[in-house]
């Protein structure tokens, strides 16, 4: 299953790539960036926050305890959300799918789409530069 949600994540970064040529931005965490948008799972979706500045990073969701911060490194393709806040979130809720760990990323220095394999299942970001 993995190997497939492999597949999907380059075949998407290869059809984004096709439609857009300066998705090859990259994202440096000591600017000051807010991005919204939505998130979404095959079982969930919702909107997110995101806002990113002197390597710190916030991040919300619309779920229920659905609020990260932390540090954030971005190398390449690849960006990591190493999340310091943390709640105790009872079972009821679920998860919050706040960012946190390594995603990979495509950015053309307005629409930032950050995804990962979780699970055996791909989480999608879609976020817009904020003005």
């Amino acid at each position: 299953m993995k190997f497939i949600s492999g597949i999907i994540f380059l075949i998407l970064i290869f059809c984004l790539s096709c439609e857009k040529d300066n998705w090859g931005a990259r994202i440096n965490p000591v600017d000051s960036l807010s991005f919204g948008g939505r998130f979404a799972t095959a079982a969930y979706y919702g909107k997110v926050y995101l806002h990113i500045s002197n390597g710190k990073y916030v991040c919300n969701t619309s779920l229920p305890f659905g609020n990260g911060a932390g540090y954030l490194i971005a190398d390449g393709n690849t960006i990591e959300f190493r999340d310091t806040l943390y709640f105790i979130i009872p079972l009821v809720y679920g998860p919050s799918f706040v960012l946190g760990g390594k995603y990979g990323y495509l950015y053309d220095g307005k629409e930032l789409l950050i995804q990962k394999n979780v699970n055996g299942g791909i989480i999608k970001y879609e976020l817009e530069l904020l003005k």
